[in-house]
C-alpha cells in the first residue's frame, strides 16, 4: 500500500489598465465597456491525498480560490474598491474518486460564493453548491476499451444562476 499527500499554494496580483469588461445593459444584451484600471489579487490552494493498494485506489482532492477583483481610481462611477461583476470572491471544489479494478466512482462538490451583478455591489446572485456523482465500468470489448458510465449532475436539484435571470439546469442524468 502507498499513501501520498501533496499541496500547493499560489498567490497572484495583476494590475490591468484600460480593461474591457462585458456587462448586460438594460435590454439584457451584453455590451463591452472600458472600466479603466483594475487590480485582481488573491490566492489558490489545493491539497491532494492519494491511496493505492493492489487493485484499489482512492483520490481525495480539495481546491479553494480567493479572488479580489476591483476597479481602482474611479470616483466617477462610485465603484472604486468594489468587487467586479460576475467574479466571485470565493470558489471551492472537492473530489473523491474510488477505483477498484475496472469499476470507478466519483463524487464532486463545487461551491461558488456570492457573485455581484451590479458595479456598486448592491445586487448579487446567491452562492451555491452543486454536487455530482459518476459511476462506471471500463472493460475491453474485442480491441476496444468500453467505458459504461452513469452520471448525475446537480444531485440535490439546487436552483442557481451563474448569470442573472438565466437559471441553470436542475438535476440531470446521463448514461
Amino acid at each position: 500500500p502507498s499513501l501520498s499527500i501533496s499541496s500547493e499554494l499560489s498567490y497572484f496580483n495583476n494590475y490591468i489598465r484600460n480593461m474591457i469588461h462585458w456587462y448586460p445593459d438594460t435590454s439584457f444584451v451584453w455590451v463591452a465597456g472600458n472600466i479603466g484600471s483594475v487590480n485582481t489579487s488573491g490566492f489558490e490552494s489545493s491539497v491532494s491525498l492519494k491511496y493505492h493498494s493492489g487493485s484499489f485506489s482512492a483520490d481525495l482532492n480539495a481546491d479553494y480560490s480567493f479572488t479580489k477583483a476591483r476597479e481602482i481610481e474611479n470616483e466617477v462611477s462610485g465603484s472604486s474598491d468594489k468587487q467586479l461583476i460576475y467574479i466571485p470572491k470565493h470558489q471551492a471544489k472537492g473530489t473523491l474518486q474510488v477505483l477498484y479494478r475496472n469499476f470507478y466512482t466519483t463524487w464532486l462538490a463545487s461551491f461558488t460564493g456570492r457573485t455581484y451583478t451590479t458595479s456598486d455591489n448592491s445586487k448579487s446572485l446567491a452562492g451555491y453548491t452543486i454536487n455530482s456523482f459518476t459511476s462506471g465500468l471500463k472493460f475491453n470489448f474485442k480491441e476496444n476499451l468500453v467505458d459504461l458510465r452513469f452520471k448525475i449532475e446537480n444531485i440535490f436539484n439546487v436552483s442557481y444562476q451563474t448569470i442573472a435571470y438565466y437559471p441553470q439546469p436542475g438535476r440531470s442524468y446521463f448514461l
